[in-house]
């Protein structure tokens, strides 16, 4: 577990053992906060270290619904006896047997090769709490502020913590790993132009830090936030403008994935086919906006 902030801690979910993908934080005031879940499938680490530091969570608030984010929060949720916090569109999905089966299917299939390792998820069966756009969700001496940012999933909220000024980005910022901010364009709801305007109305939180599910906290003033912010602007933008140029070019989504994997620098420590999926996953994602 690793201090990113004040009463703010992180722990790395080693998601196909790799170190630096996936996150889940620790947030505490009087009660205690589990921001993100990770997958199912990474719970057991997870767990293990919130009892090497005494960590008892009051509540499990998944940032969206993508296996990635919300995958264990029914286990978890039964593990701690917590109360589930998410954003209105997600909490049918988190609760209703059949919808939540339906969703882990929907991810299957989007993630092709990597379902295995993503897991499965269980219904929440105990208390859940919806947060509107703008609610807090009050750990005492501490509230998280909910901002409804939709452009990578309708199902999505940032948090903010004014205690530390470290705003959780969700997805909505891209992801920052090994020192590289790269896209995140996942079908079947990503759409360039609310997540080009989610960036603006983040850019208005008073935040001195941007806290990446994948991975990790990046900026130490606002600049550094505002940079941050516009270089996903870039990123976002020539990602889809580069799908968008080799679709026309060949015709076909796989030569284009196969295109984009031939030229992509990524660090050799990666899973490949986690590499190849999440690729992907992106391209799909920008032809159903483009579509």
């Amino acid at each position: 577990m690793h201090q990113i902030a004040d009463g703010i801690s992180m722990v790395d979910t080693r998601f196909l053992e790799h170190e630096g993908h996936t996150a889940v934080f620790i947030v505490e005031g009087r009660e205690t906060a589990l921001v993100e879940t990770g997958h199912s499938t990474t719970r057991e680490r997870v767990k293990n270290e919130l009892a090497r530091e005494g960590t008892v969570p009051d509540y499990i608030v998944p940032t969206h619904l993508h296996l990635d984010h919300a995958g264990a929060t029914g286990y978890l949720a039964d593990e701690y006896d917590a109360t589930v916090v998410c954003h209105p569109s997600a909490r049918d999905y988190l609760v209703e047997p059949e919808k939540v089966e339906s969703l882990v299917e929907s991810v299957r299939r989007a993630v092709g090769e990597l379902a295995e390792p993503y897991g499965d998820a269980k219904s929440v069966e105990g208390e859940v709490r919806t947060l509107d756009d703008g609610e807090t969700l009050d750990l005492g001496g501490r509230e998280l502020e909910a901002g409804h940012f939709h452009g990578h999933a309708p199902h999505q909220f940032v948090l903010y913590d004014d205690e530390t000024r470290s705003l959780f980005t969700a997805d909505e910022a891209g992801m920052w790993m090994d020192g590289t901010l790269y896209q995140t364009s996942p079908p079947p709801n990503f759409d360039l132009e609310t997540n080009l305007d989610s960036l603006d109305r983040l850019a208005r939180y008073d935040a001195k830090r941007l806290v990446y599910t994948h991975f990790g906290a990046r900026g130490d003033g606002e600049d550094d936030v505002r940079e941050a912010l516009e270089e996903y602007r870039d990123v976002l933008t020539d990602w889809v403008d580069r799908v968008e140029t080799e679709y026309d070019r060949l015709g076909d989504e796989e030569e284009v994935v196969d295109e984009i994997l031939a030229e992509a620098e990524f660090p050799d420590d990666w899973d490949e086919t986690a590499v190849r999926e999440t690729v992907r996953m992106d391209v799909r994602g920008v032809m159903i906006y483009l579509s």
